[in-house]
């Protein structure tokens, strides 16, 4: 695998990882929106 691509899909699960952590909480939902967003983005 090629290092950028590994990076990119190391910060597309850290922004997955950070969804994980605040998805329950109501007021940072688009917090959530914004991660799964890059997280989509990142891994493409």
């Amino acid at each position: 695998m090629r290092r950028q691509t590994k990076a990119w899909l190391d910060s597309a699960r850290d922004d997955l990882g950070g969804v994980e952590e605040i998805i329950e909480r109501e007021e940072l939902t688009h917090m959530v929106a914004f991660h799964c967003q890059q997280s989509i983005e990142g891994a493409r």
